[in-house]
């Protein structure tokens, strides 16, 4: 297993100017990390955070597996309709694993497992075109609401129906849809009870945001043949590695430690990440709101917003480079920045060595 590993030597001092001091890293740092740590494992034991769990639901995966196998049979098209954490975790997952072209592939490319579409926009244009490209009798919806009263997820759902039912008819629409939502309550789970509809249940205490682990993220992903007991082992491991006690141990709390002082001891309330792969692109959106929509959330004890927390940002290398950067270097030193790199991307492309009397040209000739 191919583990994540944190180089944060650049946020040290003295390599870096006000950078952290290995004494506080040892010291009040650490103290910090414990009682944040202290915090988070008795509000995991209160089932608060019932997100830590969905790496060993052994029960929910055999029941994504079993409808994930029918639904590949069955249809070429697979459309998440679902917004926010409904769909950001599905589309990092989808891009991560599967890679940026995996629509583009042939049905042999993909080992004819269904193209996989994520619509968490309502954007009139993009969703029409979608549907004007798809075969209703071979497509099916994943409608994505744990509420089912998400206007924008169920306004893309009343006109997927309308949509399937004027080719296929009403009897036979329900079988092109699934319903991912509240266990007991809500208006998708009103719907497929009455209707028979297959539906898929998200833990009450797993926020949308934190997702990604349940069948909200699951489904789309077994779907296309992603192996999910390594998915889950993977997500299990790191479970594991933060929990543990000693701070440098901790990639998590680690890097935590770091990024809160980095926003109330350096003046660096912007936090961005910036991964150098294009099947990382999804992540760093993701990041985004986990950071936003977790930490904008703080209140006082008498309900009032605190407005604190720091801003994520998301950019992408090398794109950025041309684009972003000059802001980061040259501009306010109000950033700090998490570089993502993938050590062995597995593949590598040859520059040919060509036009030796251009320089610019003839340096590249020879790498990768």
């Amino acid at each position: 297993m191919n583990r994540i590993r944190l180089d944060y030597g650049n946020m040290m001092a003295p390599r870096t100017r006000g950078g952290v001091e290995v004494a506080d890293l040892d010291g009040a740092l650490e103290e910090l990390f414990r009682t944040a740590r202290a915090q988070t494992e008795s509000l995991q034991e209160e089932g608060v955070l019932g997100f830590l769990d969905l790496p060993y639901a052994a029960d929910a995966v055999e029941r994504v597996t079993e409808l994930a196998d029918g639904f590949a049979q069955w249809f070429q098209d697979i459309v998440v309709l679902g917004i926010g954490g409904s769909g950001l975790g599905a589309i990092a997952v989808k891009e991560a694993l599967l890679g940026p072209g995996w629509n583009a592939r042939s049905e042999e490319e993909r080992d004819h497992f269904p193209r996989l579409h994520v619509v968490d926009n309502p954007d009139p244009d993009t969703f029409a075109s979608l549907l004007g490209r798809l075969d209703p009798a071979r497509t099916m919806f994943n409608v994505v609401s744990k509420s089912g009263a998400t206007a924008e997820t169920m306004a893309q759902y009343l006109i997927a129906r309308e949509w399937i039912e004027a080719v296929v008819g009403d009897d036979k629409a329900r079988g092109h849809f699934l319903f991912t939502t509240d266990p007991t309550q809500g208006a998708l789970r009103q719907i497929g009870d009455a209707e028979g509809i297959p539906m898929l249940a998200v833990p009450p205490n797993v926020g949308g945001r934190f997702s990604v682990f349940s069948p909200v993220g699951l489904l789309p992903a077994a779907v296309c043949g992603v192996d999910l007991q390594a998915l889950l082992g993977g997500a299990a491991d790191m479970v594991e590695r933060c929990r543990a006690d000693d701070l440098r141990e901790n990639p998590a709390g680690l890097l935590a430690v770091l990024l809160h002082q980095a926003d109330t001891g350096q003046g660096r309330p912007i936090h961005v990440l910036m991964p150098y792969a294009d099947r990382l692109r999804p992540v760093a959106l993701w990041f985004q709101q986990l950071w936003a929509e977790s930490l904008g959330k703080a209140r006082t004890r008498s309900g009032e917003p605190r407005h604190v927390g720091p801003t994520p940002l998301a950019a992408v290398g090398a794109t950025d480079q041309h684009s972003m950067l000059q802001l980061f270097m040259e501009g306010p030193q109000d950033k700090a920045v998490i570089f993502i790199e993938i050590e062995d991307p597995g593949t590598d492309l040859a520059i040919p060595d060509r036009h030796p009397g251009i320089a610019s040209l003839s340096n590249l000739g020879g790498h990768t």
